[in-house]
């Protein structure tokens, strides 16, 4: 929940059209979030398992398969760029960078890219419905594997945790400059009852630019 609560607000305020790129799609939520906030919006995911997923959730919308950081579109194409829990599944700096400048080479020269991602604090606390071995990842490095339990869904996820700085440099060597951070933290009006997220966020939200 944290991580998409404010994107609409984010968007109306830093993204100028209304063509859309879900790079990482998985399942198609975010992709069908952003269909129903406005966008004409196609997503793509390295998984043929994913997509074939996403094309059964949301059959009215469009999916690609694609190769790893091989976006099949022309250059400057589209107004946003949208990276959900993608960033912390990515298993190396220099595959960072190269997401990043695929990212940047498909956006128009005012175009957006939104990233959500763990932050700092993610693999170190224990959340509403996340569990992680904190005395294990005390002292984990940028770029190490980690093992978080999603509660809710009884599923474990394998992450790799990166620093705040390391995901700058990765950005920026990609040609996206960071625009705006957001750290998304739990409000009474959620009506939720947060643990951890009430004084730390969980997720971090980058805006970036494209490099001039």
């Amino acid at each position: 929940y944290l991580a998409y609560r404010d994107l609409p607000q984010i968007l109306d305020t830093y993204c100028k059209g209304k063509k859309a790129l879900d790079y990482g799609c998985g399942p198609g939520y975010s992709t069908e979030l952003l269909n129903t906030w406005g966008f004409d919006v196609v997503g793509v995911d390295i998984s043929r398992h994913m997509i074939t997923q996403s094309r059964k959730n949301h059959p009215q919308l469009k999916f690609e398969h694609v190769g790893i950081n091989q976006l099949p579109y022309d250059d400057k194409l589209f107004d946003l760029v949208l990276s959900i829990f993608v960033l912390f599944d990515i298993p190396s700096m220099d595959l960072l960078i190269k997401y990043a400048r695929e990212a940047q080479r498909v956006l128009k020269p005012d175009g957006i890219f939104i990233a959500v991602t763990g932050s700092e604090y993610f693999h170190k606390h224990n959340w509403l419905t996340a569990i992680n071995d904190i005395e294990k990842n005390r002292n984990l490095k940028s770029g190490e594997a980690y093992s978080v339990k999603v509660t809710d869904v009884d599923i474990t996820f394998h992450d790799f945790y990166y620093s705040d700085s390391d995901y700058t440099k990765a950005l920026e060597q990609g040609g996206l400059n960071k625009i705006a951070t957001f750290h998304p933290l739990g409000k009474k009006e959620d009506n939720i009852d947060w643990l951890t997220e009430w004084k730390l966020p969980p997720y971090v939200t980058y805006v970036c630019s494209p490099s001039k």
